[in-house]
């Protein structure tokens, strides 16, 4: 069991609701002429049922988030959810960097983010930093979960991860960590299927272990799916590729 260093108020709740502000960006986005119209009108009655939903109320039959709705919009957006509260949001790429740019681990850097400012820092679909939860992940090496996640295969070593107590002093962790290649798995993200490498990490701690899980496109390195821990407050987070 890991015990918690942190105190303080709640966990700030990701909004389950799709913004305002972030329709209005999928209709930019859009390229289908009528179909925009119908498309803002899906996803606003998603947002209401959503946050009827969040409310207590009883959630209506209404229309559901489709692969025909998304394949209404161009760019790419992630669902994340935070485990511990089932707080669910929409996210869309803030900020992306590469090669160099990114880093000495390199890749693919993406900053996903909800239009009140959480935000998920994940690298090649690895997580290495979080903002706007409280007792966020400050920084982190992919270590062997990046390695893994690159050759779609098992791997092993170490990493370093510092996470914000909630008076901001830092606290670091040093992980052990073993990466097993569970084999093929197909999993179903909003009716799309795809063939998957499922990876699990387990890292040992002085007073428990972590086990984060990657299912990994069996044919490239996209990350589809993750369950990830972001650390001692945030717990673990799923964050599931909606697009393209």
């Amino acid at each position: 069991m890991i015990r918690t260093r942190f105190s303080g108020s709640r966990l700030s709740r990701l909004s389950w609701a799709l913004p305002l502000a972030l329709v209005a960006a999928l209709a930019g986005c859009s390229n289908r002429g009528d179909e925009t119209s119908a498309t803002l009108k899906t996803l606003a009655a998603i947002q209401a049922a959503a946050s009827r939903a969040t409310s207590g109320d009883p959630a209506p039959a209404g229309p559901q988030l489709t692969r025909a709705v998304l394949n209404t919009v161009d760019g790419e957006f992630v669902l994340a959810e935070v485990e511990k509260t089932g707080s669910r949001a929409f996210m869309y790429i803030s900020a992306e960097r590469q090669g160099r740019a990114a880093g000495s681990e390199g890749g693919r850097l993406l900053v996903w983010r909800t239009e009140n400012d959480v935000s998920l820092t994940l690298r090649d679909g690895v997580l290495v930093g979080t903002r706007g939860l409280g007792g966020d992940l400050v920084s982190a090496q992919g270590g062997p979960a990046l390695a893994a996640v690159r050759s779609r295969g098992a791997s092993q070593g170490l990493k370093r991860q510092v996470y914000s107590a909630l008076d901001n002093k830092p606290v670091v962790m040093n992980f052990a960590c073993e990466v097993d290649d569970l084999g093929a798995e197909t999993i179903v993200i909003v009716e799309r299927r795809h063939g998957t490498r499922h990876l699990r990490e387990t890292c040992a701690l002085a007073d428990g272990t972590v086990v984060n899980d990657y299912w990994v496109d069996s044919r490239g390195s996209t990350v589809w799916k993750s369950r990830q821990w972001a650390g001692p407050y945030i717990g673990y987070v799923t964050v599931e590729k909606l697009t393209p």
